[in-house]
C-alpha cells in the first residue's frame, strides 16, 4: 500500500489538472512531485528521483503515458502506474498491470484506484 513516504510522480500537461491531482493526493496524505511532460519526468529521474508510483496522463506532448510508463518500468521494476485519461477508447483498453482512471475523477475515485493497483515485483 501507499504511505506518506511513497514517492509519487505526477505527469500531466494541463496545469489545472496537475494541481487538482496534487490537491487530491494532499487530501490522501500523499506527497508528490509534479512534471508537465514526459521529458521533465525523465529529467527528474535522471537527477535522482526514484518514484514508487507514476500517475500520468495518457496524452502527453510529444509522447504518451504508456511510453513514459514503459521507460520508467525498465528503470524501476517496483514502480506502480496509474494512467489517467479523458479518452474513452484508452480507458476501455487493457493496460496490463497498469491501472486506468477515466477523467474527470474525484479524490475518492483516485484513492480507490490507487488502492486497487497491483504490487510490482
Amino acid at each position: 500500500t501507499l504511505s506518506a513516504k511513497s514517492m509519487i510522480l505526477v505527469v500531466e500537461n494541463e496545469p489545472l489538472v496537475r494541481l487538482g491531482i496534487k490537491t487530491m493526493l494532499d487530501d490522501l496524505d500523499l506527497d508528490c512531485v509534479l512534471a508537465e511532460s514526459a521529458a521533465r519526468a525523465i529529467a527528474l529521474v535522471e537527477n535522482g528521483l526514484v518514484p514508487d508510483l507514476l500517475i500520468t496522463d495518457y496524452h502527453l506532448s510529444g509522447s504518451t503515458g504508456v511510453d513514459l510508463a514503459s521507460e520508467l518500468e525498465a528503470r524501476f521494476p517496483h514502480i506502480r502506474v496509474l494512467i489517467v485519461t479523458g479518452d474513452v477508447a484508452v480507458s476501455c483498453k487493457q493496460h496490463g498491470h497498469r491501472g486506468v482512471l477515466p477523467k474527470p475523477f474525484t479524490g475518492n475515485e483516485l484513492g480507490s484506484a490507487l488502492a486497487k493497483l497491483p504490487k510490482q515485483h
